[in-house]
């Protein structure tokens, strides 16, 4: 069991749960915070969530907060949500999940809701939908669908937009969710498609023992090497970094004589991080994480590449978000890569739909990012 920590304010008026930046682990959770003087839980009516890092809702959430009329929960990494989630906030007439990763939605969702008038999922990633989703909402004013895979559209009661029977045609069309059989074949495809890259890194794996096991052969003791980084030079053990770095480890093969070999496309700081890495199996604190991935990947270290990426995914933020895409782009890292632009998407082009090929084309989305961002400074320059 978790506790999470509440801030309790004022939000046009209404009695609010904010939540904000904070970890929500599977299971129960307990909620921490000071209520403002004489308030309780039961006078909580709105509750936000924002830059929070969970998967499933909690659903003990309805017992602390039961009178909840307003849920938002915004640039989180929700991915699931059903209907025993929200069933017991009988009271509940605003409903917006936005910026998250929401990709299914189940029919039943608001079948305990009757009274909601505003819904918005925009800028999840949401491919399937069961048609019977609004079905009994007659309230309904505002329905949000904008920016999601295979469904752009919304509807608004007070302005021009999309029609409730277009969003429902649309869902029918395009949203239908695929058959137990159809999604049998994709696990499938998956799984398969997973087996192809494991076979290539067992290949690559393969390619380093076999290099590890000449390099040992031929030394009679483990000799010591000079890589000159530089002005500085690094002792080495040869078979500690052959061991590690697919690379090194052909250098050493196709040189058995040399004494010493020269790096020209790695800093002398960034270096001495990857000498830690090996020689400790951890990351220096002040390390240049993207200097550090560049280097991983020109020396074909994996377990530093898998370790940075990591790190990087954990802390993509607005100002990191199109470097980290460029890099991801220069070495293929497809998990680093849809991060990168999930952050770009969401904190840069909020209100944007973005054509998800723009993922692999750096150059063509830094001249719209650069555009943006000059554009927003005029603005600026006229208040």
């Amino acid at each position: 069991m978790s506790e999470i920590k509440c801030n309790f304010d004022y939000m046009y008026g209404h009695y609010r749960c904010h939540i904000d930046k904070q970890k929500l682990t599977e299971g129960q959770i307990i909620i921490k915070g000071s209520h403002v003087d004489g308030k309780t839980n039961k006078d909580v009516k709105w509750l936000d969530f924002s830059d929070c890092n969970f998967i499933n809702f909690p659903r003990n959430l309805q017992d602390f907060f039961p009178n909840i009329i307003s849920l938002r929960i915004d640039c989180s990494k929700l991915e699931k949500i059903s209907r025993e989630d929200f069933r017991k906030w009988k009271n509940l007439v605003y409903f917006r999940i936005e910026n998250c990763g929401l990709k299914c939605l189940k029919g039943d969702i608001f079948r305990d809701l009757k009274d909601l008038w505003h819904i918005s999922f925009k800028n999840n990633e949401i491919k399937e939908i069961e048609p019977e989703i609004i079905d009994g909402l007659t309230k309904l004013k505002h329905l949000d669908f904008r920016g999601n895979v295979n469904i752009d559209l919304w509807y608004d009661a007070g302005i021009k937009s999309n029609t409730l029977s277009e969003i429902k045609k649309e869902i029918k069309d395009k949203c239908k969710p695929k058959s137990d059989e159809t999604n049998k074949i994709q696990k499938l495809e998956e799984k398969i498609e997973k087996m192809s890259i494991d076979i290539e890194k067992l290949k690559e794996e393969n390619l380093r023992l076999n290099l590890l096991m000449e390099i040992v052969v031929a030394e009679s003791s483990f000799k010591e090497f000079t890589i000159n980084v530089g002005k500085t030079s690094f002792k080495i053990d040869k078979i500690l970094f052959a061991s590690q770095s697919t690379r090194l480890a052909e250098i050493f093969r196709d040189y058995p004589e040399a004494k010493e070999f020269k790096l020209e496309d790695t800093s002398e700081k960034t270096f001495q991080n990857v000498f830690d890495f090996i020689c400790t199996n951890e990351i220096p604190e002040n390390a240049n994480l993207i200097e550090l991935f560049v280097a991983a990947n020109r020396l074909k270290i994996h377990t530093l590449i898998k370790a940075v990426a990591e790190i990087l995914i954990e802390n993509i933020d607005e100002s990191n978000s199109f470097e980290i895409l460029v890099i991801a782009n220069r070495f293929n890292h497809d998990k680093l890569r849809e991060k990168a632009f999930e952050n770009i998407k969401t904190k840069i082009f909020p209100f944007k739909s973005l054509d998800e090929n723009l993922a692999k084309q750096p150059e063509k989305l830094r001249n719209m990012i650069e555009m943006k961002r000059k554009i927003d400074q005029e603005f600026e320059n006229l208040k």
